[in-house]
């Protein structure tokens, strides 16, 4: 049991200065570029990294039914994207995304008191509510002609921001409007809304990772749990309040790999860990 505590404990400590390195680093790369270095641009709508292409994949699938050609590059991006979901489950959301980290901020200063809703059955209907927000935006884009989901993406608008700065402020601050009214929305209700029931990014790295439920994620061992059917400290710690003490784990299309259940977990019995 030695080996896989230390490596989650491992796992859960690195996960938030992975999460501010990324966000400073997209703050200091328009300055960044300016002074000549291009080794990496772009944001999380498209990201080059030294010469290998990042997309998002729902960008890709909005171009493609907007323009209806396959840009290779743009899938190629995509499905360096996907493929790591496919395996690691929805990682990005809980190391990489700009806005996954300030949600859990404003969660965890928000949780010492009472959500304003009890949990109900909306809660095991999440997957589809983002599904059916996808949906809505593609039909939207075809009715407008302009990828209208690219305008509710949190992490690639907030990637944005910086280099919206530089040109006007006024542009810049108009969009980080939805996300600041969003995090004033869950600051005020107590549970992270956009990230479990809206957010339309999310949809496509959910279905890559449910395509592989033995994939890395959470995993559970009954016989090492010391917790009665009452007491969760895993269930609480998890900020998207999902199921944990299941057969095969949380599902792969929620869990994010945070790893805070674990934690929780890991002074109890370490019946949780991260693992294939």
């Amino acid at each position: 049991m030695g080996k896989p505590v230390k490596w989650n404990a491992w796992y859960a400590r690195l996960r938030r200065p992975v999460q501010f390195a990324v966000v400073l680093s997209f703050m200091l790369l328009p300055w960044a570029y300016t002074q000549g270095w291009t080794g990496i641009y772009g944001s999380l709508f498209a990201l080059n990294i030294y010469g290998l292409p990042f997309a998002d994949p729902l960008s890709a699938l909005q171009v493609l039914l907007l323009e209806g050609h396959f840009a290779v590059r743009l899938w190629t991006g995509a499905a360096l994207v996907l493929l790591p979901a496919f395996v690691l489950g929805r990682v990005f959301c809980a190391w990489l995304c700009p806005y996954g980290l300030m949600s859990e901020l404003v969660y965890a200063l928000r949780r010492r008191l009472p959500p304003l809703f009890r949990e109900g059955a909306a809660e095991r209907h999440a997957f589809w509510f983002r599904i059916a927000v996808c949906v809505l935006g593609i039909l939207a884009a075809f009715f407008f002609g302009f990828p209208v989901l690219q305008r509710f993406s949190m992490p690639g608008e907030l990637s944005l921001a910086p280099l919206r700065a530089l040109e006007s402020w006024e542009i810049a601050m108009a969009a980080l409007l939805l996300p600041g009214m969003v995090l004033l929305a869950e600051g005020i209700q107590g549970k992270r809304l956009w990230c479990r029931y809206v957010c339309p990014q999310s949809v496509c790295l959910a279905l890559a990772a449910r395509c592989f439920p033995g994939g890395f994620g959470v995993k559970w061992t009954p016989a090492h749990c010391a917790c009665s059917h009452n007491d969760r400290p895993c269930q609480r710690a998890c900020s998207l309040g999902l199921m944990v003490r299941q057969k095969n784990g949380p599902s792969r299309s929620e869990c994010m790999q945070c790893a805070q259940c674990v934690s929780a977990c890991a002074q109890r019995g370490a019946a949780l860990r991260m693992g294939l």
